[in-house]
């Protein structure tokens, strides 16, 4: 029999129009979506039971709540990646012909999707139906491969030996480079920092199980939105440092850019936390600076926007 090579893995999504219900599939509605590494399936809780039945052995076990999560390694790429961010934060609003922009800002509800997994070589296929981006890390860093950790959490899980969609569209694969970040605090350049995280998180609620002779999840619905993670600079100045020590206000912007297509971050309020002066040995000493973002009163109404260009005229 022929074992399952990695490579022939693909990931394929159909956003769902009802939370948890794949829609009607026509060919070429999926998207195949690239990835780095990709960890999702179902669990089902096994409950060591307590009954007593005159002797010392254990009964079978009884089987509880079955749960569909995983996780993501993706490339923070042209066009894929806005698939990712609707997930994570709602559909975009969108502008342009021919060279589009897409602004994304989270909003009270996010979209699910059905994703299939699929092991072509040997036609076996998972589906899992309501699927939602629980949280997302973005990992700027010089001289590595740009890429977002995504946290995915779904409703159910069934197997199949077809693809829901065996001519799937594929975009166009155009990565972003670290060398083509570039980075704003408070409005101006800085050119100091040596690596970056963005952590963003739905903070989806797990735990809505009822009885309906499944065990699946009924709903995951969001809860508080939170931004936060970290800063390492360059230990030139003071100045991030003080402004740790002062808790003051400031904001940040990281640019990709690849020729015409772009993909800008921006948090309007943030705040840093203190942290010591720390160094080991004779090397060139760095600040790590964790950082929190929220919404005060920016005149954005949100903490955080991402405004993706390229040439894909719709997220629907």
């Amino acid at each position: 029999m022929t074992q399952a090579r990695g490579f022939f893995k693909t990931l394929r999504g159909i956003f769902e129009v009802t939370y948890g219900t794949t829609p009607a599939v026509a060919s070429g509605d999926m998207i195949q979506l690239p990835f780095n590494d990709l960890q999702i399936g179902s669990s089902e809780d096994m409950i060591d039971p307590q009954t007593i039945r005159g002797n010392r052995y254990q009964a079978e076990p009884a089987y509880g709540n079955i749960s569909v999560q995983g996780n993501a390694v993706v490339p923070l790429e042209v066009r894929s990646i806005g698939y990712w961010i609707k997930l994570l934060m709602g559909s975009p609003t969108t502008t342009g012909s021919g060279t589009y922009t897409h602004v994304f800002s989270p909003g009270n509800s996010n979209p699910s999707m059905t994703m299939e997994q699929g092991f072509s070589d040997i036609t076996v296929y998972q589906y899992f139906t309501g699927c939602k981006v629980n949280s997302m890390s973005l990992q700027f860093a010089k001289g590595q491969e740009l890429v977002a950790n995504i946290d995915i959490l779904g409703k159910d899980e069934t197997t199949g030996s077809s693809s829901l969609d065996a001519y799937a569209e594929e975009l166009v694969f155009d990565r972003f480079n670290a060398k083509e970040i570039s980075l704003k605090k408070g409005g101006d350049a800085i050119t100091t920092i040596s690596s970056l995280t963005v952590n963003i998180s739905n903070d989806l609620d797990q735990s809505i199980y009822t009885i309906d002779g499944t065990g699946f999840r009924h709903s995951l619905p969001e809860t508080n939105f939170m931004v936060d993670g970290e800063f390492t600079v360059l230990f030139e100045d003071l100045d991030i440092y003080n402004e740790a020590i002062a808790n003051t206000e400031t904001s940040f912007q990281v640019t990709l850019t690849n020729g015409s297509n772009s993909l800008v971050v921006d948090i309007y309020e943030v705040q840093f936390a203190r942290t010591p002066v720390d160094s080991a040995g004779a090397a060139p000493v760095t600040l790590t600076f964790p950082y929190r973002a929220y919404y005060q009163d920016n005149a954005q109404g949100v903490p955080i926007k991402m405004t993706l260009v390229n040439d894909v005229s719709s997220y629907a």
